[in-house]
């Protein structure tokens, strides 16, 4: 197993009317988080390989266990930033249009980490100054990609964490 690091706190995204919060959350069938195991056991896959697609997970070549969408939104609240939100792909471009691979979307996933982060302007809260994110402080490789948790009817959080780095 890898050591470890401290678990980004991110605030978890919901949708904002009550409508939305019954329609995407309360009558949805929300799926369990998905893990990112490595074909060694060991946890998560580094920003910085998961976004140019060099890992070796487990059951690396089926579809993740994310739904039977087209697409979902990723969503990133970095803690003191803004939250982004990308939508990706979860079939393929072929006529039949096949499930992605999961190595496929923890490809997808951690480019959006790796770019949200590289994008990072000013913090709006600067009373969670040791998330700043910077090149004299957190950069895309200070960061792992450990899973995905489904925060809406096509939205899913990637879980991230510290590597061997504790923040308080």
């Amino acid at each position: 197993m890898r050591p470890g690091g401290t678990v980004v706190p991110q605030q978890l995204w919901s949708p904002q009317g009550q409508g939305d919060w019954r329609r995407y959350v309360e009558q949805a069938q929300l799926h369990l988080p998905v893990f990112f195991v490595n074909v060694d056991g060991s946890l998560g896959v580094p920003i910085a390989y998961a976004a140019v697609g060099q890992m070796s997970l487990r059951n690396a070549h089926e579809p993740p266990p994310l739904g039977d969408r087209t697409t979902t939104k990723i969503r990133i609240s970095w803690p003191g930033y803004a939250t982004s939100e990308q939508q990706v792909q979860l079939r393929d471009q072929t006529p039949a249009r096949h499930p992605v691979t999961l190595e496929r979307f923890v490809k997808h996933v951690g480019s959006r980490v790796r770019q949200y982060l590289i994008e990072c302007e000013r913090p709006v809260n600067h009373s969670r100054f040791p998330w700043f994110v910077g090149p004299n402080d957190i950069t895309f490789n200070d960061v792992m990609l450990i899973g995905v948790i489904q925060v809406s009817a096509g939205s899913w959080m990637p879980i991230l964490q510290m590597i061997n780095r504790i923040v308080m």
